[in-house]
C-alpha cells in the first residue's frame, strides 16, 4: 500500500484523506446489501499516521464507499414523512389562524358597511382590537367615509329645509 498517496503522507506524519472513483475490480453489491452499487462511483480512502515517541511505526488505511443520496433518503424516509406531515399540519393551522384573523374582521366591518348602506346613521365605527393592520385601516377609512356622508346629508337636509320655508 506504500504507493498510494495517503499512506505515503501517512509515512511522512501526515493524516490524509483521498476521494477517488473506483476501479472495476470493487464494483458489485455491498455486504449485506441487495441492490447494486453501480451508482456509487466513488471511494474515500484516509490514512492515519501511527506515532510511538514522534516516530511513525505504522500507517491505518481506511476506505469505504460512500452511500448515494437515494440510500441516504431511502434510510430517512421515515423521518421525512414526520417531517412532512407537521410541516403540512403547520401549514393549515397557519392558514386556518390567517383566515380567522383577516375573514371575522371584514365580516363586521361588511355587515357595519351595510346597515350604513340601508340608512342606518352613526352604526359605522372602528374595528376592536383588529389583528391585521389592513383591516384596522379599511375599518377607519370606512368609519370616516360614513361620517363624511352623514355631515353631508346633514347639510343637503338642512340646505332643502331652508330652502323650502324661504319659499
Amino acid at each position: 500500500l506504500a504507493a498510494q498517496e495517503e499512506v505515503r503522507h501517512a509515512l511522512a506524519g501526515n493524516a490524509t484523506s483521498v476521494l477517488r472513483e473506483r476501479n472495476s475490480r470493487h464494483q458489485g453489491r455491498a455486504e449485506g446489501s441487495t441492490a447494486p452499487e453501480r451508482s456509487r462511483s466513488l471511494r474515500i480512502s484516509t490514512a492515519h499516521p501511527v506515532l510511538d515517541e514522534g516516530r511513525v511505526v505504522g500507517v491505518v488505511v481506511l476506505s469505504r464507499t460512500p452511500r448515494s443520496l437515494t440510500d441516504t433518503l431511502y434510510g430517512k424516509r421515515w423521518h421525512l414523512a414526520g417531517l412532512t406531515v407537521v410541516l403540512l399540519a403547520s401549514v393549515g393551522v397557519l392558514a386556518r389562524l390567517g383566515t380567522v384573523a383577516i375573514s371575522r374582521p371584514l365580516r363586521a366591518v361588511t355587515a357595519l358597511a351595510k346597515r350604513t348602506a340601508d340608512g342606518e346613521r352613526g352604526v359605522m365605527a372602528p374595528v376592536q382590537r383588529p389583528i391585521v393592520r389592513e383591516v384596522a385601516e379599511l375599518s377607519d377609512a370606512l368609519t370616516r367615509m360614513a361620517a363624511t356622508l352623514e355631515q353631508r346629508a346633514d347639510y343637503i337636509r338642512d340646505f332643502a329645509a331652508h330652502v323650502s320655508h324661504e319659499f
